[in-house]
């Protein structure tokens, strides 16, 4: 009886033993999941810093771009206008040129 009572004594030490063991096991793989989870949060929010990051450069570039074109259309409009200005001054002077010759 005495042997009986001391296998089922072991045999619940090594029961508790393994729960223990089985125990730690999941808490460590709680733990790493749980890391997992902060490792890809912190990727997901990295990446969407990155985009907005680009976009935030993109938006830049493009009014960089949009300013380089209106200044070029305004100098454009403005070789135009002085084109437009020596063109006038240019008959001008042919019409004073020609009506002095024909003066007598």
């Amino acid at each position: 009886m005495q042997g009986q009572l001391d296998e089922a004594k072991a045999e619940v030490v090594r029961l508790r033993d393994e729960t223990e063991r089985l125990r730690a096991r999941a808490e460590g793989a709680d733990a790493e999941a749980e890391r997992e989870q902060v490792r890809g949060r912190r990727g997901t929010a990295q990446a969407e810093a990155e985009r907005d990051a680009m976009a935030t450069t993109m938006a830049l570039r493009m009014q960089s771009a949009d300013a380089a074109l209106a200044e070029a259309a305004a100098a454009e409009a403005r070789v135009e206008t002085e084109r437009a200005a020596m063109a006038r001054h240019t008959a001008e002077q042919l019409e004073r040129h020609a009506a002095q010759k024909t003066l007598p």
